[in-house]
């Protein structure tokens, strides 16, 4: 940002950074993070977990994929669908990461599996089960489609892209 781009449209970078803040600060990644250590060994409500789950993984790929439509200066109604597709795409990042960590092997996902359990996460999987939350996933883009029917019409890709982090898990 503070590079020699070939922007130089210095108040969409100030946005842009000033975005980057909240994403990651008090109230995004950091308080998420948080909330995941703080929930330890706690019995959460599926509401507590997904909101940790959006404030930890969403806002991460929220500020992701809306960073390039902000530096753009593109219109409002195209950054918060970048922002609410970037939060649905990390709400199931987290949730299939979750499954993959207790389902997986090491030679599969190339990490040791089942630290969540081993380590008292607080986890959608298993506050629910494996079938609700996958159904949890599908659900979430189906309505997320059926929303943005149109813009998603002109781009497929980003259907595909939803549903292959589905894909994870098979």
């Amino acid at each position: 940002i503070s590079g020699s781009l070939k922007n130089k449209n210095y108040i969409s970078k100030l946005n842009l950074i000033n975005y980057l803040s909240l994403c990651i600060g008090h109230k995004g990644l950091a308080l998420g993070q948080a909330l995941d250590l703080e929930f330890e060994n706690k019995k959460l409500s599926k509401n507590k977990i997904l909101d940790m789950y959006s404030r930890k993984t969403g806002k991460l790929f929220e500020f992701s994929f809306s960073s390039p439509f902000i530096l753009k200066d593109k219109n409002k109604k195209d950054i918060q669908f970048a922002k609410d597709y970037g939060m649905l795409f990390g709400l199931i990042f987290q949730v299939i990461d979750d499954l993959i960590d207790e389902i997986g092997t090491f030679k599969k996902i190339g990490k040791t599996p089942g630290k969540d359990l081993k380590q008292g996460k607080s986890t959608l999987l298993g506050l629910i089960g494996e079938k609700r939350v996958i159904d949890l996933c599908i659900n979430k883009i189906n309505i997320f489609i059926k929303k943005h029917e149109i813009r998603l019409k002109e781009n497929p890709l980003l259907i595909s892209l939803l549903e292959f982090g589905m894909k994870r898990i098979s």
